[in-house]
């Protein structure tokens, strides 16, 4: 299984947009397409980022630390049974991203 380990602002960018290519990343993630590593750090940084008053338009602080929450919850499951890693995806096939087209048609959204 591939494992990837992202920064914390592609984490954010799934959270604010809920297209394009983070938000795909994110949706992979929670559909068991690849193990995720980090570190306390990475996940306090991303906490910390969306704990900013700047964020509250696309998420209140409640809906931030969910977030940040589910994520921790699937680093958790990981550690406690490795097998869970090893043997996803569950059900659901396993497809490269389109990276050419997302290149080419990026979904762009910015809230005036």
């Amino acid at each position: 299984m591939a494992r990837a380990v992202f920064d914390p602002n592609v984490l954010v960018a799934a959270l604010i947009s809920p297209r394009g290519a983070p938000a795909a990343l994110y949706l992979a993630l929670t559909r068991g397409r690849f193990h995720l590593i980090a570190s306390p750090q990475l996940l306090d940084e991303l906490d910390h980022v969306l704990a900013r008053s700047k964020f509250r338009r696309y998420a209140s602080r409640e809906e931030a630390r969910a977030f940040v929450d589910a994520i921790v919850s699937i680093l958790g499951e990981a550690e406690e049974d490795p097998q869970i890693a090893r043997d996803a995806p569950y059900g659901t096939p396993v497809r490269r991203l389109d990276e050419a087209g997302a290149a080419k048609r990026p979904r762009v959204r910015q809230t005036l």
